[in-house]
């Protein structure tokens, strides 16, 4: 009876440090949750023994967090034993093991061991959609974590596909204004664009600034990125005249909340002198070039080599349209930025 009442009275210290750790966790604050969990794990030792679930629990909880805070050996031995005693227990919670999956997965990747990590990863996945399906969430994380993999081996097709399938679970679990659904939508528009189709991810990135841009006046650089990402898109496309419009509303907003002397503004002017250029508007490209040229020179010094580089570009675009003088006028500047970068 004594007993029974200790462990009782253990568990319910141990339910306490859990729901803590828990709690510190998702707000991303790991430094306050490691002592929590360091405790949490002496007690499950100390009163269930080593091969117990609730210490696999404790050390799944702590090799989360030794993860985020970068101390990957440690990590990699409290998950390891972790998931050995929920492969070994039916009564394993299925959150935990595809969390305790996950993590290890992600420190292979980590090292470079690719094929490691998508069996890993693949393995989450599979548990994830056992029925019942009872955490939609979790599996759409897994298969942007197997998607993050196939990028980085090249797979794109399949990294795409994953992206699809997690964005839809995001979409309609979340909404579409979730951060995680837009971190969805980004992600899938990279794969797109790295895969050079430039449509999708202009019907994409639509849907993004769509959401975004309602909140342009809280979230200005955030719709301008969008505007000058699909402007991007557009301008891959041909479609030049939207680009130019797409262009000017980023750099509307960007000068805006950054001032007219940021780099980020220079190079939005750059896209957009790029986007009057493919439509042969060329009168008005010598103001955007002085702009951009004085911000650089701003930034980085007149001598630096990038700034010589762009004042050569600059010439050699004017002499490819046939306007001899302000090639001559931009290479003078160039040869003249030159030399200052030589002589430092």
């Amino acid at each position: 009876m004594f007993l029974t009442t200790a462990v009782r009275a253990q568990k319910v210290v141990w339910d306490s440090l859990n729901r803590q750790v828990l709690n510190l966790t998702l707000r991303g604050d790991f430094t306050a949750a490691l002592p929590k969990a360091e405790e949490a794990l002496k007690l499950a030792e100390k009163t269930y023994g080593r091969s117990h679930l609730r210490t696999g629990q404790s050390q799944n909880n702590l090799g989360f967090i030794y993860l985020n805070l970068n101390k990957i050996p440690k990590a990699e031995t409290l998950l390891t034993h972790a998931l050995k005693i929920f492969a070994g227990n039916p009564q394993t919670d299925r959150g935990d093991y595809v969390r305790a999956l996950n993590s290890l997965a992600h420190i292979a990747q980590s090292e470079s061991e690719l094929p490691r990590a998508e069996t890993l990863y693949m393995r989450a996945s599979a548990l994830s959609q056992r029925p019942p399906l009872t955490d939609s969430l979790q599996l759409a994380q897994t298969l942007n974590n197997l998607a993050g993999l196939y990028i980085q081996e090249g797979k794109l097709s399949s990294a795409e596909s994953l992206g699809r399938h997690s964005l839809a679970i995001r979409e309609k679990v979340l909404g579409l204004q979730s951060p995680a659904t837009l971190q969805a939508l980004d992600n899938l528009i990279y794969v797109c664009a790295r895969q050079e189709k430039y449509a999708a991810a202009e019907s994409l990135t639509r849907k993004e600034l769509l959401l975004v841009g309602r909140f342009k006046n809280l979230y200005p650089l955030e719709t301008a990125n969008y505007e000058n990402n699909l402007g991007t898109f557009c301008h891959l496309q041909g479609k030049y005249s939207q680009a130019e419009s797409l262009f000017q509303n980023a750099l509307a907003l960007r000068e805006g909340k950054l001032g007219p002397d940021d780099p980020v503004v220079a190079k939005t002017l750059d896209n957009l002198a790029e986007a009057r250029k493919s439509q042969k508007k060329y009168g008005g490209l010598d103001s955007l070039y002085e702009r951009i040229v004085a911000i650089m020179q701003k930034a980085s010094g007149a001598s630096d080599s990038t700034v010589a580089a762009k004042l050569k570009s600059i010439a050699q675009f004017y002499e490819s349209i046939g306007q001899m003088e302000k090639s001559k006028k931009w290479t003078a500047r160039a040869e003249k930025a030159g030399t200052k970068n030589n002589l430092h």
